[in-house]
């Protein structure tokens, strides 16, 4: 879900010095330039630690045989949870195959090598790559993934970042960006530069470095925001660093490090509620567009934390629908601060109509939880027989409301998204990524699920 696209195996870093020079001679169309700023190499950290060595990454995937108790995979994972599937596919070979069979190895990566982490802090925030590095990066970020996630707003956030490469102090002659997070002109220089690396480290994701180099300069980026996860900087805690922290919980998302982005998509939800994103109040004093972008950061905070909590079985942090209000199909040139009221030019169909898109199946994806799946633990052993049939024919009930809401929903999707309507192919172009992503994410609830009676009747059930 969400971030499959993003692996992030964080090869040796001590490897990264040596590496960068000739990283940035493969960076396509790009050119060093002599007056540039400073290498990248003054960014890499030199030490690194081991930390959080799991069979299992954040996206679910086991790298490892399964054993008979669950908690060896270094934490609980409940039913919803790929560990769970596999674990009763395996239960149910044992019961149909005599004897003990070897168990076989399920992975996803060619080394079993423990996942590293970067244990040093950079004491300068204002250590930047060579500006035509930084520009790749950026729109590589907002070209791949802002379009599918807006968390940020786009003119704030360059508006800001050309900031950072003025030779003197002349003052802006950008729109106010007031309240709107990452590129807030009243925010704080180190928020911003925690911001930037993120977008950095994600940006390098989809870059033109080649493979085994990007993954240790995407690490090095992730490193230097590192710092945005202490406590004290919590305390100031603004909708800049929820934003900052969201992206981050993506990015990790990818990793061999399920438990680092657990906690990280929990951390940014608790700030954003801290901060008050899942509340009108305070809305009166507040322009359009920074409602807007709190908006979308709340209601991505709470996608991400349910995504991430099917992935490995465990306990949403938000467990019931939102009463906040959804954000507005308007793109971030729309969105101006100093406008009452900000809105899509006609005909003009919105990039955030995905987002929105997205928002609404996931609440049928944590009705399809809420139902079928028990992600807090195992239930009473003293449990009546009658009450668990009472409980299965709910079940089955609920799952006839869910597929017809589903239906519904297929039929609301606006057209440019619609995969099942035929579009001309010159207008196929630039949603064709969105239509089939999230006819993927629709595809994806119908998958088989399990209820177990006992150890020997499993009704089988497909939405």
């Amino acid at each position: 879900m969400g971030f499959g696209l993003y692996v992030a195996l964080a090869n040796a870093v001590e490897r990264a010095a040596s590496m960068t020079t000739k990283m940035l001679k493969t960076i396509k169309g790009i050119r060093s330039h002599e007056d540039d700023s400073r290498d990248i190499r003054d960014i890499l950290p030199s030490k690194t630690i081991h930390e959080d060595n799991s069979n299992v990454t954040a996206m679910g995937l086991v790298s490892r045989p399964l054993t008979e108790d669950q908690e060896s995979t270094g934490g609980f994972f409940g039913d919803s949870s790929t560990i769970a599937f596999i674990k009763q596919l395996q239960d149910t070979v044992r019961l149909r195959t005599p004897g003990p069979e070897p168990m076989q190895e399920f992975s996803n990566y060619g080394s079993q090598e423990s996942p590293t982490i970067l244990n040093e802090t950079v004491d300068s925030h204002e250590l930047l790559p060579p500006r035509h590095l930084a520009d790749h990066l950026v729109d590589r970020y907002f070209s791949k993934i802002h379009t599918l996630y807006p968390f940020i707003h786009k003119e704030a956030f360059l508006a800001a970042y050309e900031s950072l490469w003025r030779q003197n102090d002349n003052p802006s002659t950008e729109r106010s960006a007031n309240g709107l997070g990452l590129g807030d002109t009243r925010g704080t220089r180190t928020s911003f530069y925690y911001g930037l690396n993120i977008v950095f480290a994600m940006g390098c994701q989809f870059s033109d470095i080649i493979q085994h180099e990007r993954e240790a300069i995407s690490e090095a980026f992730f490193h230097a925001c590192k710092p945005a996860l202490d406590v004290d900087y919590l305390e100031a805690g603004d909708l800049a660093l929820t934003q900052t922290l969201l992206l981050m919980a993506h990015y990790l998302q990818g990793s061999r490090a399920p438990n680092r982005c657990w906690h990280v998509i929990g951390i940014a939800c608790r700030l954003a509620q801290g901060i008050g994103l899942h509340s009108d109040a305070g809305n009166d004093h507040r322009s359009f567009a920074e409602i807007q972008v709190r908006r979308r950061v709340y209601h991505g905070c709470v996608m991400l934390d349910l995504a991430i909590s099917i992935i490995l079985g465990r306990p949403v942090i938000v467990p019931h629908k939102q009463c906040t209000p959804l954000p507005l199909p308007i793109d971030d040139r729309f969105l101006m601060v100093d406008s009452l009221v900000c809105e899509q030019p006609p005909g003009l169909f919105s990039r955030v109509e995905w987002f929105i898109a997205t928002l609404k199946l996931y609440e049928l994806v944590r009705k399809t939880l809420n139902t079928l799946y028990d992600n807090v633990g195992k239930d009473c052993e003293d449990e009546l027989a009658d009450q668990r049939q009472n409980k299965r024919l709910f079940q089955i009930q609920s799952i006839t409301q869910i597929d017809s809401e589903l239906q519904e929903f297929q039929l609301r999707i606006p057209g440019p998204l619609r995969w099942d309507v035929p579009v001309p192919e010159a207008q196929q172009y630039g949603f064709l990524r969105e239509k089939y992503l999230l006819k993927a994410r629709y595809v994806e609830i119908h998958q088989p699920w399990f209820i177990t009676g006992n150890n020997h009747v499993r009704l089988d059930f497909c939405i």
